[in-house]
């Protein structure tokens, strides 16, 4: 929502501690104001996030891509490229601990709820390239229908097999 500065999780995947895992937020306490956070590994680590130069929270639909590649780069882009971020990928340290959630994150409860509106979440198992990144910007997915409540395991978009230990919540 415009102006809105709490802290906010988009979606992510936490351990139940909240100090392990990853999430894209904004407002976030590892992040600033107005801006959009990626924050991988161990809240401990130093350096284990990357934030937007853009402001997200102004009223206006933004793309937001997050690229990680495990013992390479992880970065953030707003609007298609240029990255706005790009910083070494920090490791996660227990991935397969935490539950994959759209709108906020599970500690017992959902927390740090997003408070505008989501559309389109695309995973990948794969790195996308700028050019992968502004055509998905330029070309968006009309006709879409907004999903309400759903639950259930990601696949692959290449295997059509489960992704291990991720899972998807959305309840809005």
């Amino acid at each position: 929502n415009p102006g809105d500065v709490a802290p906010q999780i988009l979606l992510g995947k936490l351990d139940a501690s909240i100090t392990n895992g990853y999430f894209l937020g904004a407002n976030s306490a590892v992040g600033q104001t107005n801006k959009a956070v990626f924050f991988s590994g161990n809240i401990s680590q130093p350096n284990g996030s990357v934030v937007s130069t853009s402001s997200v929270n102004d009223g206006n639909w933004h793309q937001l891509v997050v690229t990680y590649q495990q013992g390479g780069n992880m970065g953030i882009y707003v609007d298609g490229s240029p990255v706005e971020s790009r910083v070494p990928s920090v490791p996660i340290v227990n991935p397969q601990l935490g539950t994959f959630t759209i709108g906020g994150f599970l500690n017992g409860a959902l927390r740090g709820g997003f408070t505008g509106l989501i559309d389109e979440v695309e995973i990948y198992n794969h790195v996308l390239t700028d050019y992968e990144i502004d055509y998905l910007h330029a070309n968006p997915q009309p006709g879409n229908t907004p999903v309400t409540s759903l639950s259930g395991i990601i696949t692959s978009a290449t295997t059509k097999l489960p992704l291990p230990g991720v899972h998807v919540t959305i309840d809005r």
